[in-house]
């Protein structure tokens, strides 16, 4: 497994020290490791490996390794490969998700989590969204 950091992360930190948003923007990097253990738990379910792991300044991004024999497995008109790329695909933006249910559920019970639930729930409302965009990643 191979672990690479883009070195342009440190300009976005300057960026947002900047702009006094440095806060959000370790909030939002938080919150997109979550997002990717949310891939990595889907992806250990279903028996995939890590072969790379990059650190970029928008979040971060992996690669597995690929199971050549599922290629082969056919699942209605599509491949067994196809349902699992989808089901890794879905559990980062699913974690997202939830997150923003508990926000929203510990709000309404009074429960403030250093008086952040507001940048908590729209830090992981954006990184939800952003990943629903049909985009190359």
């Amino acid at each position: 497994m191979h672990i690479k950091i883009d070195l342009k992360i440190f300009l976005f930190a300057l960026i947002f020290l900047l702009m006094k948003k440095i806060e959000m923007y370790a909030l939002i990097m938080m919150f997109a490791l979550i997002h990717e253990f949310g891939h990595i738990i889907m992806a250990i379910i279903l028996k995939y490996k890590i072969e790379n792991i990059e650190i970029v300044p928008y979040g971060i991004k992996m690669k597995f390794k690929v199971n050549y024999d599922d290629y082969n497995k056919k699942i209605g008109k599509g491949s067994l490969i196809s349902l699992k790329k989808i089901l890794i695909g879905v559990a980062g933006p699913f974690f997202n998700l939830m997150l923003c249910l508990i926000v929203l559920i510990c709000t309404q019970f009074g429960v403030n989590f250093f008086n952040e639930n507001a940048n908590i729930f729209y830090a992981n409302l954006l990184i939800f969204i952003f990943n629903l965009i049909p985009i190359y990643p």
